[in-house]
């Protein structure tokens, strides 16, 4: 009994070491005369390949996801906008398409034709729910005019895109060649500019940087009906959601009330409208404010005529001769020199969109 047992026990030492040698074939020979049996974090260096062009090898960060943003809700008012808007950033940015992609928010009440007419030009169409105003509309109406602010919290679904980085703009904001936009990738959340010289301690919301997050968004969500907003609207909100920790983006756009304000001041020196739609052209971006370039009431503007309609339409053009001194010619030639990039099938949307007949055509 004893001697069966010795022989098994030598047989299976026999095999221990057979499965031993088997082993050092696989692992550095080293490894087996140490005695180390273990293959843990031992480089297998003379088995190793290098990977693949554009492979993600095994402890490597995935690439990050990045996107341009915009948003177009509630009605199609902005459609055009975002058109040109896409336009002018797959110009400035060659990566779009590769390793960067156009994102755009709708909801349901953009039609059809205008979210074919967006994916035409390369945003990807993200269809979200509106999102209301957390104040009552009369409630608003006591406190300021902030009428048109109903569905500006829907902005906030850029938190819910499938990125990791984004660059959020309003789609009536033309990004120029001085911005270098693709740069600004590099910004941390939140990345803004100033709202104006006169109030540094707010930040404008036209042009942000964010790192999207679920849980972001559902805090946002939360918060939005105890956090106040000092304009009303979306702006006011973020202003105090990131109070203390926003960060300066330097990107040097310029608002076109403003640019009115530095025009004047130009043509006192004697430039024609040459040089100034030069000057305005070394800023980083114009935030195109009150009546829109692609509006009848700024066509007629640029004109240089007050367009006559009929009935309450005159009410509008009350309006607008209120904004004219606003709607500086040169600023709006930038945006129709970047408009004239898309087929005229795509800008008569826009003179379709118009909820009346306006005499100066857009095409």
């Amino acid at each position: 009994m004893h001697r069966l047992m010795r022989r098994t026990h030598r047989a299976l030492l026999l095999c221990t070491l057979f499965f031993e040698l088997l082993q050092c074939d696989e692992v550095d020979p080293q490894t087996c005369a140490d005695g180390n049996d273990s293959t843990e974090d031992i480089p297998k260096s003379n088995s190793m390949q290098p990977p693949p062009p554009g492979a993600v090898t095994s402890g490597a960060r995935p690439p990050q996801r990045e996107a341009y943003a915009t948003a177009v809700f509630a009605n199609e008012d902005y459609v055009c906008g975002a058109l040109v808007l896409a336009t002018r950033l797959r110009q400035l940015d060659p990566e779009i398409g590769r390793s960067r992609e156009l994102a755009c928010i709708v909801t349901k009440e953009v039609g059809q034709e205008a979210q074919d007419a967006l994916r035409s030009v390369g945003w990807i169409v993200y269809e979200r729910e509106l999102t209301p105003h957390p104040i009552p509309l009369e409630t608003r109406l006591k406190l300021s005019s902030a009428e048109s602010f109903e569905w500006v919290y829907t902005k906030l679904q850029a938190w819910t895109l499938p990125y990791d980085k984004v660059i959020m703009m309003d789609s009536d904001l033309l990004p120029q060649p001085a911005l270098n936009i693709p740069s600004l990738f590099a910004k941390k959340q939140l990345s803004a500019d100033i709202n104006h010289p006169s109030q540094p301690q707010w930040f404008n919301s036209g042009l942000m940087v964010i790192q999207p997050r679920n849980k972001t968004f559902e805090e946002m969500a939360a918060s939005r009906f105890s956090l106040k907003s000092y304009d009303m609207g979306d702006q006011g909100f973020l202003n105090n959601f990131f109070a203390g920790i926003w960060k300066k983006l330097h990107a040097n756009v310029i608002f076109t009330s403003d640019a009115v304000v530095h025009a004047n001041n130009w043509k006192k020196q004697q430039m024609n409208s040459g040089d100034i739609t030069a000057r305005l052209r070394e800023f980083g971006g114009l935030h195109y404010f009150g009546f829109k370039p692609w509006t009848c009431a700024a066509r007629c503007a640029n004109a240089g005529r007050l367009c006559s309609l009929d009935g309450q339409q005159r009410n509008v053009m009350r309006i607008a001769k209120r904004y004219m001194s606003w709607m500086l010619p040169e600023a709006n030639f930038l945006w129709w020199e970047a408009a004239a990039e898309l087929p005229e099938e795509l800008l008569a949307i826009c003179a379709t969109k118009e909820k009346f007949h306006c005499p100066i055509p857009i095409v």
